[in-house]
């Protein structure tokens, strides 16, 4: 179980996880050997899974944002494992989501135009015999990204393991 300060580390990690630990200290109002502590003890809890840099997909070549539902052509584990291969080894998709639903799959896709999504579409994504249909929409801006789980907005709640 974790508790109130470790929700305050978790919040202000998830902000800023370059944080070193005097500073973490600071705001958390603890000293810095046992906010070293506390901060080992929530990533071997698995509460933290690691630490990357957000990168600008815009400014990367990924200017445009697509959401694919993608319906398989069965359900057989060979079909979603070979879809799954497919997801893995296409550098365009950013996320895919098992759903349940009218559709199996959601993927996010980033490009850099409506051209090069139409070739990934029409070449990699609905030519897979895996795949019975799509269905596409473009992203017109991002309105809300949050990083932060919804269970740590509880204030002073504590989170059960």
């Amino acid at each position: 179980m974790i508790d109130k300060v470790d929700i305050k580390i978790l919040k202000a990690l998830s902000k800023d996880g370059r944080m070193s630990y005097a500073c973490l200290a600071d705001h958390i109002h603890l000293s810095q050997t046992p906010t070293i502590k506390r901060v080992k003890r929530i990533e071997e809890s698995g509460y933290i899974t690691g630490y990357a840099a957000i990168l600008n997909e815009n400014k990367l070549g990924a200017s445009i944002c697509v959401f694919v539902w993608v319906t398989l052509a069965n359900q057989r584990q060979s079909t979603h494992a070979a879809f799954q291969k497919l997801v893995n080894e296409t550098p365009q998709i950013m996320d895919c989501y098992l759903t349940a639903g009218d559709t199996d799959y959601l993927l996010r896709v980033a490009v850099d135009s409506c051209a090069e999504f139409e070739k990934l579409l029409t070449e990699r994504i609905s030519s897979a015999a895996s795949i019975r249909s799509t269905k596409s929409s473009f992203a017109l801006r991002s309105v809300k990204h949050e990083m932060i789980p919804p269970r740590l907005s509880l204030r002073g709640s504590a989170i059960c393991a």
